[in-house]
């Protein structure tokens, strides 16, 4: 006999160590999920269905004594509102809203494996899921409106995530350093903030990622080396504000980079090493600031180089080796000041406007600059350079052309007097007396065609509603600009064109 209970009280701990226990639980009154289990259920229980009313409390004891919880099935309960000592989030009195899956609800339990939301939530709190490295998937409902900050970050969720229609907002670095994550992701057209890391280092990804019409902000470092990600970067005209470091080291895009037209200023490292994205680049003609680093490493970037003339400030090494530019590049009259290493090591460049305002030009900002044959500098004022400012430029046969008058000024300057070939041209006089007949426009194989007979003119291209979206300097002869399909307006000096693309 007693060996007979000693072999039943073995095999009874083996269940419990290793088995599946369930137990469903009907709670009446918020705060008592704890007078409703024997104390050997709350350490054997591995299955919970909580059906009635619960509060941040009941949560608190699933997560911190119930020890060997797995799944949780909340389908049927109802989270109701708590303000006390007794929640998941801190000793000291909080308020734990209803509908919401409360702070920290399961923090750091890497035992758990599902949950099942109840039907009625509203909100994912913060961290409420951080570092449960068991959590594998997740199903949310169609009310959910909000994930929280950290909500899931560093846990175990795998495959592809679907958000509810519902859903405006990600919290900040809420799927931060989910490596299991994958496939494409898409957000719904109801979503207006991305947070800060939301997505950063989620390198398991490997196909699209698709933006919706509603989304307003993208924050820093959102979709930081998160390197899988395939296909185009579309951002929509809703966008206003894109942060730093948002696309950084996201190298394996490969497709057209679309920036929305509402962005007034591209940060610092924005889309730093982003190498796979191709095409022309198309800066909206909103932005008034390019960050330092904000393409660095976009070597796969195409065509003409062309800065809006809202432009006053280029950051330091904002184009570094961005050496699949091509043709001409403009440095508008609007900017005042280029950072070191801005344009360092574009080498495909082979035509320069520098702005009038510029007094001052840091080391190595054009050095690498190996394919530069001619120089438009517009400041009559040498402005002040280095002797790394142009390094790597042909200084014997890179043409050098500035204002009349001012021949002398630069053939004295340090390092300007570097150039051999420096002449003179009357800037002033480059856009006067244009008529109907100097230039036309047409397009062809899905580009913008300019022919003029003019040289050196700054052309200016806006959309239907008035909105600058690009500016080209264009020698006498024929200019080819990639732009999205639309309805465009072609300028120069007050004669204009309008052509559908």
């Amino acid at each position: 006999m007693k060996k007979f209970i000693l072999t039943y009280i073995f095999a009874l701990l083996a269940i419990v160590a290793f088995g599946q226990v369930s137990k469903t639980v009907n709670v009446v009154t918020a705060g008592t999920l704890s007078t409703l289990l024997t104390s050997t259920e709350t350490t054997t229980v591995t299955d919970l269905t909580v059906t009635g009313t619960i509060d941040a409390r009941d949560v608190k004891f699933m997560r911190d004594n119930m020890t060997v919880l797995a799944n949780v099935y909340l389908t049927n309960a109802n989270i109701t509102a708590y303000t006390g000592t007794g929640g998941t989030y801190s000793s000291a009195s909080t308020t734990y809203p209803a509908n919401e899956m409360p702070k920290r609800a399961f923090f750091y339990r890497t035992g758990l494996k599902s949950i099942v939301f109840p039907n009625t939530l509203v909100t994912v709190g913060e961290s409420s899921f951080n570092y449960c490295s068991g959590l594998t998937g997740i199903t949310f409902p169609n009310q959910v409106t909000t994930i929280g900050e950290f909500a899931f970050a560093s846990s175990g969720l795998a495959g592809s995530l679907i958000f509810p229609e519902s859903l405006t907002t990600i919290g900040g670095s809420a799927f931060f350093f989910c490596t299991g994550l994958t496939g494409s992701l898409t957000f719904p057209n109801s979503v207006t903030t991305i947070g800060n890391l939301a997505f950063s280092n989620c390198p398991g990804y490997t196909g699209s990622l698709t933006f919706p019409n509603s989304l307003l902000t993208i924050g820093n470092s959102a979709f930081a080396y998160s390197s899988g990600f395939t296909g185009d970067i579309h951002i929509p005209n809703s966008v206003t504000n894109i942060g730093e470091r948002a696309f950084y080291q996201c190298a394996n895009f490969k497709g057209t980079l679309t920036i929305s037209n509402s962005v007034t200023s591209i940060k610092d490292n924005t889309f730093f090493g982003c190498s796979g994205l191709t095409g022309n680049l198309v800066i909206p003609g909103q932005v008034t600031s390019i960050g330092g680093g904000a393409f660095t490493y976009c070597s796969g970037l195409t065509g003409n180089l062309t800065i809006p003339n809202l432009v006053t400030s280029i950051g330091t090494s904002a184009f570094y080796y961005c050496s699949g530019f091509t043709g001409y590049s403009t440095v508008p009259n609007s900017v005042t000041s280029i950072g070191g290493s801005a344009f360092s090591n574009c080498s495909g460049m082979d035509s320069l406007y520098l702005s009038k305002n510029l007094t001052q030009i840091p080391g190595e900002a054009f050095g690498g600059c190996y394919g530069l044959k001619k120089i438009r500098a517009a400041n009559p004022t040498p402005p002040e350079i280095t002797i790394s400012t142009f390094i790597g430029v042909d200084y014997i046969n890179c043409k050098l052309v500035v204002p009349v008058n001012s021949k002398t000024a630069y053939q004295i300057a340090n390092y300007w007097s570097q150039f051999e070939n420096i002449t003179e041209e009357d800037f002033s006089t480059n856009l006067k007396g244009i008529t109907d007949n100097d230039f036309s426009v047409y397009t062809a194989n899905g580009r913008i065609v300019i022919e003029n007979n003019l040289s050196n003119v700054l052309i200016g291209i806006f959309s239907s509603t008035g909105v600058l979206v690009k500016t080209v300097y264009c020698e006498e002869g024929t200019t080819t600009v990639d732009l999205p399909q639309g309805i465009y307006i072609v300028r120069i000096n007050g004669v204009s064109r309008k052509i559908v693309l």
